[in-house]
């Protein structure tokens, strides 16, 4: 699984656009550090990493509508999710299945970061 360009570009957007970029691991041994203490169970010593967080929450989503065919290559778990899966209902809060799989993940990351006082 792998997002594409246009969806990951959307989703470091949506993490920018909420003030959150601060947050982001600053490279990619950043990132792997918090997974492997999350992974030991020691969560509270991990960085808060809005972009990760929010790339599980749309994996998992993706994996659990989709299916683990996901795996087998480079499938953008967004772009899936709005090819096989109907759109939110009218009056939704989330217009479109790419607004529900990266702006829903990303607003409820903001309350998560407020919070943990990282942010106003």
């Amino acid at each position: 699984m792998r997002f594409c360009q246009q969806h990951w570009g959307a989703l470091r957007a949506a993490i920018d656009a909420r003030g959150m970029s601060h947050l982001v691991a600053k490279d990619g041994h950043q990132a792997v550090e918090n997974m492997v203490l999350e992974l030991e169970g020691r969560e509270q010593e991990a960085l808060f990493d809005p972009l990760m967080a929010a790339h599980n929450m749309i994996a998992r989503k993706a994996l659990e509508h989709g299916g683990l065919y996901m795996l087998t290559g480079d499938y953008c778990p967004v772009c899936e999710f709005c090819k096989h899966c109907p759109p939110p209902p009218a009056g939704h809060r989330y217009q479109t299945n790419e607004s529900y799989m990266i702006d829903g993940p990303v607003d409820f990351l903001v309350g998560i970061a407020i919070e943990k006082g990282l942010m106003p």
